[in-house]
């Protein structure tokens, strides 16, 4: 087992025995597992017992835990998916089962090239060639800008990193890029102390040298790694959660409200978007685990309807978004009031389709479901509430922007 620090076995003595959510981290405070329990107390406890067996990979976590943390929720189904949330936000690396291996972003560093990977692109993973995984590909993409802004620009202005470094090879010395590279592997190991320890070293250097501008790019190179030091250390010094919790109590106070079956981890929200039909177009936006899943939007042109009847371009959207084998929701929500909802119901019962259905009309934000003559109103202020207009109201963007991008292109068809 890992040096647990006298809090820390404090902790194990002192854990509820309710339902919640566990965190293992390590010496540098990085998240390395999370898990889900019914009573936390048993299960966190478990793992540091002789008598229990572990698998093979997990003896090797509990060698590295250093600290542990826990979050309380009212049931194990909210366990689930706070752990669901965790994992997908912070990649734990004993995590292995429950990560989408095929989605996960790395940036792969060698002699002659830097650039972002998928998972599934890379055959072999190599320790110094290749770091993350990175939550998502905008989240590499930072991280180069900050290794061209932090370790290029100063001294090669006029090279902008790309995916080719062999440019710079050919422009400086053999031994100034060997140590380039070198640099840009410990920042990419977030190793801040090391790298701005030998940073101060070459600015004395250069110093006692009277080599004075030079030596100014590299305090500036360690004033500018200083403050990403600061924000990480901040960052994982922290970790409350209560993002990932108001999310998961949301979404069980809407399982709640609307008497689903379960809390839907997979929501999907349709829209359409037309001016007397013409452009007509329907979007499809899916929330999984109750935030933005951008790469399982989709886009309909509308075909089959010719004039402005909502009601029958959400038929031919639903009809058609079912003929496709993408993830099953949980729960539908269509925009709109009953004629809308009465629609949708039509698909998924002519398609046996069993998917709780809810429809949103703007005007009092009312909640209509199948079978209920009724309306049901969220409490307004409720993070339920916000949840669901969140929803639709990124439906509604997504598809007037895909509206707006099909009328220009026929303006500018038009005026050639």
């Amino acid at each position: 087992m890992g040096q647990l620090n006298q809090q820390t076995e404090n902790k194990l003595k002192v854990l509820p025995k309710q339902p919640g959510v566990y965190l293992f981290y390590d010496k540098e405070k990085n998240i390395i597992y999370v898990g889900k329990a019914k009573v936390l107390k048993n299960r966190v406890n478990s793992y540091f017992k002789p008598s229990t067996k572990l698998a093979t990979d997990k003896q090797l976590m509990v060698k590295e835990i250093n600290s542990l943390n826990h979050l309380v929720v009212d049931s194990e189904e909210e366990a689930l998916v706070l752990e669901a949330i965790l994992i997908k936000r912070y990649l734990p690396k004993y995590n292995i089962d429950l990560r989408d291996d095929k989605s996960k972003t790395y940036i792969e560093l060698d002699k002659t090239s830097i650039k972002i990977v998928r998972q599934s692109a890379i055959k072999k993973r190599v320790q110094g060639k290749h770091f993350g995984p990175y939550r998502a590909a905008a989240d590499a993409q930072q991280v180069i800008k900050t290794i061209n802004r932090v370790f290029l620009q100063p001294f090669y202005g006029e090279f902008q990193l790309g995916l080719d470094l062999q440019k710079l090879k050919k422009k400086i010395l053999e031994h100034e890029f060997g140590q380039l590279v070198k640099k840009i592997k410990l920042f990419l190991r977030q190793d801040y102390k090391k790298i701005i320890a030998e940073l101060k070293a070459e600015m004395d250097i250069l110093s006692e040298e009277q080599k004075y501008e030079q030596a100014a790019k590299y305090r500036d190179q360690v004033y500018s790694l200083e403050q990403i030091k600061n924000q990480s250390e901040c960052k994982k010094k922290e970790k409350f959660f209560r993002k990932e919790l108001d999310i998961v109590k949301a979404l069980s106070k809407l399982k709640e409200s609307l008497g689903l079956d379960k809390i839907p981890l997979r929501i999907e929200c349709y829209d359409i978007s037309n001016i007397q039909g013409q452009f007509a177009v329907g979007s499809m936006v899916v929330f999984t685990n109750g935030e933005i899943d951008s790469d399982q939007y989709r886009k309909f042109k509308i075909k089959t309807v010719f004039q402005s009847n909502d009601v029958a371009m959400m038929k031919e959207v639903l009809s058609r978004r079912f003929k496709n084998k993408w993830l099953k929701p949980d729960l539908i929500i269509v925009d709109g009031g009953k004629p809308q909802l009465n629609s949708a119901l039509s698909v998924l019962n002519l398609l046996n389709k069993k998917i709780q259905l809810a429809s949103l009309a703007k005007r009092e934000e009312e909640i209509f479901l199948p079978g209920q003559k009724e309306s049901i109103m969220l409490k307004r202020n409720s993070s339920e509430f916000f949840l669901v207009q969140r929803i639709r109201d990124e439906a509604h963007r997504f598809a007037v922007s895909f509206y707006r991008d099909r009328h220009s292109k026929q303006l500018t068809k038009t005026e050639k």
